[in-house]
């Protein structure tokens, strides 16, 4: 995967509500779970940090990580050690759609774009 954009825009399907991302050109929708992990992993990638497990989630955290490599195919999750983790990517190519995201439903990633500028 060379570019990406974490959009975060939900699916019109309100029974099977999904989010978009940008892969390389191609739109992918993932399930809540995983797309938050990719949020958090893309955040921690582009400020050249990693992310610890426990910081992803607490419980089935390791079959979350799978659903999203299995729901965005190409994607390269890196472990560095100790449970600490990053996407294999360039962080200057993933771009996020701040005004998007400080919509999401999920507070903990929501607050990651308030108040911040396009």
């Amino acid at each position: 995967m060379k570019n990406l954009t974490v959009d975060g825009q939900p699916s019109s399907d309100r029974n099977d509500c999904r989010f978009k991302v940008v892969a390389d050109g191609r739109t992918y929708w993932l399930t809540a779970r995983p797309f938050e992990y990719l949020v958090k992993l893309a955040m921690a990638t582009s400020l050249e940090i990693t992310v610890h497990v426990d910081e992803l989630g607490k419980a089935r955290v390791y079959q979350n990580l799978g659903r999203l490599k299995e729901e965005l195919p190409g994607l390269g999750i890196i472990s560095v050690g100790d449970g600490h983790y990053r996407l294999d990517i360039k962080p200057k190519k993933i771009k996020f759609n701040r005004a998007q995201l400080a919509k999401y439903p999920h507070h903990e990633i929501s607050r990651m774009f308030k108040g911040e500028r396009k």
